[in-house]
């Protein structure tokens, strides 16, 4: 390998960490990232704040009890010793317990490692995916310089939120697996593991269904994906229920029919900022160019975005913008990305 190709490839390595640590920094900084213990810890003791749906999503924390295990046996012990004794001039109470409490060091150290390899993740599976809409490697990476962008914009009362990165993940894969015709049984798995992560993920087998109608002809798809889809939804609900027949049932103290609250109180005028932060005039530009996009993006903004962006601004605080980021990634973005590549074919012509 030539010096000029491993300098190139160390600059992208260390420009990729950076991309990955920025949106965890600005959770930290300016989010309520420092919570995530807390919050972790309620959910061991199943007592979530808001039970449902909280306590339901179960992936995640698993994930970071066995990452916990292994670290804690190699390296969490000799980075603890080693930040206990630094001196941190600070009147930051979470700061200060970090010195104080071994297990709130080491579980943030693992919260910041799941959430770096969460974020690169992402980025990889963006650039895949957008490739497939476009060729054009300047142009893809500016759009995920776009998606790092947003994801550090979207820390309003969140904490390091693992399990909504990792639905943008699983659907991020279910959308290059169903555009690129890859192998579709990914999706039984896909759905099994977005159940278990996160109720959102319902739209995933619903994706492969929608990609292959042929609406205008009246043509259903095909036997194989009337099975696939299926197994999938059954697969997707029947964990769901499980999950909330092993964790029982409480009251539901989340409010709901915040949509006046969300749009139209004048003290939450931040919930437009938050969400253009975020989305940017992302939405916009979809619903101008809509017709000139393609007849699978089409379907999958009919499928996600309507229902997607109602219950999420009537049964949530829309402020937390990292709700919308899904699809931002998913459908917004190649879209604009097509209506980019036509015109620059037009022009080139």
């Amino acid at each position: 390998m030539k010096f000029k190709q491993i300098i190139k490839h160390i600059c992208i390595a260390f420009v990729l960490f950076i991309m990955a640590l920025y949106p965890t920094y600005k959770n930290i900084t300016q989010g309520s990232g420092l919570y995530q213990y807390e919050n972790h810890k309620l959910f061991m003791e199943n007592n979530s704040h808001s039970f449902d749906p909280w306590q339901y999503r179960i992936l995640c924390p698993l994930l970071v009890e066995k990452m916990f295990y292994i670290l804690d046996a190699t390296v969490l012990n000799t980075l603890y010793n080693t930040f206990k004794n630094k001196s941190i001039h600070t009147n930051t109470p979470q700061l200060q317990a970090l010195q104080q409490d071994s297990l709130f060091f080491k579980y943030t150290i693992v919260f910041i490692v799941c959430r770096f390899l969460e974020d690169l993740c992402i980025y990889l599976l963006l650039w895949h995916y957008l490739f497939l809409f476009t060729k054009n490697k300047l142009l893809i990476s500016i759009f995920i310089l776009l998606a790092v962008w947003a994801m550090g914009n979207a820390v309003m009362n969140s904490d390091l939120s693992l399990n909504t990165y990792m639905d943008i993940i699983f659907y991020l894969t279910a959308a290059y697996i169903i555009v690129s015709k890859k192998n579709i049984y990914w999706i039984l798995p896909l759905s099994i593991l977005g159940a278990m992560n996160r109720e959102t993920a319902a739209f995933i087998p619903l994706m492969l269904f929608f990609a292959h109608c042929d609406i205008k002809n009246k043509t259903l798809p095909p036997k194989k994906i009337w099975f696939i889809t299926s197994v999938s939804v059954f697969l997707f609900f029947f964990i769901l229920i499980i999950i909330r027949i092993h964790f029982g049932y409480r009251p539901d103290t989340h409010p709901w029919h915040l949509l006046v609250y969300n749009l139209f109180t004048p003290t939450n005028f931040h919930t437009y900022f938050e969400m253009f932060g975020a989305l940017g005039v992302f939405p916009f530009m979809c619903f101008y160019y809509f017709r000139k996009n393609s007849y699978l993006l089409q379907m999958f903004f009919f499928l996600i975005v309507p229902i997607w962006f109602s219950v999420h601004l009537i049964g949530t605080y829309a402020r937390e913008a990292r709700c919308f980021l899904m699809p931002l990634f998913v459908i917004f973005m190649p879209m604009i990305i097509e209506i980019i590549e036509e015109k620059y074919k037009s022009a080139a012509n």
